[in-house]
């Protein structure tokens, strides 16, 4: 049972809001039982062209439930937590609480690193991820059921840059795809809008900016960066719907270890939009996962944070219809 004050969820949600998604679009939404809280997907704000599987969305609404359960692991709840407990015409998962219980260090810790967790495009600085972090990172995904492979073999990291390039070709090939980038980059709102600035991390994207990042990139770095920070495949052992919300879990918890660790990040989603390049991440990998995120991961400056919408835009407050599913 969820014995909290209404501001103590209210600020469990906005934990849980303060998750990544792709082009900060926010795909999550909650409704408030009696003694639970239901994520949802809000299908307002699904990708239609850039995301026509819902992966993304998924992944994201994961990340959300990962920080959800933080904060209230923070605020002394011990958490049952249900992916699909309904099957597909549910919510995405439920959350209840148990009898009370003293959080872990390391628990706590992460809950802390929320509101610092940042996506940053820039290079990053010559400074390369110690061992030692690297095996943090290692068990935090591991901790949620997944797996965090390391890419260091040059011709692999030459791989990732040609597939890069050419998902974003495709992208931008795509005038539907182009469009609805530019609508969310620019525009960045919700089909309802509302006051909040959200614009994906300060980054403005248009079709004819050059994007393909440095960590596969071969163009000369600017003076400090580093042409070759670390690279890493997220993979689970399915690929269902649940599998992919689970998929969010263990990448939060590994971008939370990672801003603890005082890292920068962010991932490079166009590798695991296109189904033909997860293909060749998988055969590459050569494990039989399934591959569900890229990250990069180096070392600098601050960057500022994103917008987010308000908490009370993302409860449900009415009766679910068909169509919201």
């Amino acid at each position: 049972m969820l014995d909290l004050h209404p501001e103590q969820v209210r600020g469990a949600l906005s934990s849980a809001c303060r998750a990544p998604s792709l082009l900060n679009s926010q795909p999550w939404a909650f409704m408030l039982g009696a003694d639970h809280i239901e994520l949802h997907l809000d299908t307002r704000r699904l990708l239609r062209s850039a995301d026509p599987e819902r992966r993304q969305a998924l992944i994201a609404c994961g990340a959300a439930l990962f920080n959800l359960r933080l904060a209230l692991v923070d605020l002394g709840v011990r958490v049952d937590e249900r992916i699909w407990p309904d099957g597909p015409d549910g919510p995405l998962a439920r959350v209840s609480g148990g009898a009370p219980a003293r959080p872990r260090h390391r628990l706590l810790e992460l809950a802390r690193a929320i509101p610092h967790r940042r996506s940053n495009p820039r290079p990053f600085l010559a400074v390369p991820v110690p061992i030692a972090f690297q095996q943090v990172l290692l068990q935090a995904a591991a901790g949620e059921g997944a797996t965090l492979h390391l890419v260091t073999e040059p011709h692999s990291l030459v791989s990732l840059r040609t597939w890069t390039v050419d998902a974003r070709r495709r992208d931008r090939a795509d005038p539907e795809r182009v469009s609805e980038r530019v609508r969310w980059a620019e525009a960045g709102r919700s089909p309802k809008p509302t006051a909040a600035d959200l614009r994906a991390d300060g980054h403005r994207w248009t079709p004819t900016t050059d994007e393909v990042p440095r960590s596969v990139d071969g163009d000369d770095p600017p003076d400090g960066a580093n042409e070759q920070p670390l690279i890493a495949v997220l993979t689970t052992v399915t690929d269902t719907p649940g599998g992919q919300v689970a998929a969010g879990l263990a990448l939060e918890r590994t971008l939370l270890s990672a801003t603890a660790l005082g890292l920068s990040m962010s991932t490079l989603p166009e590798l695991v939009e296109f189904a033909p390049a997860r293909d060749r991440i998988r055969c590459m990998l050569g494990t039989g996962d399934f591959p569900q995120a890229l990250v990069r991961l180096g070392f600098d400056g601050p960057v500022r944070p994103s917008g987010r919408r308000p908490v009370e835009d993302c409860l449900i407050t009415g009766p679910l219809t068909a169509a919201d599913r």
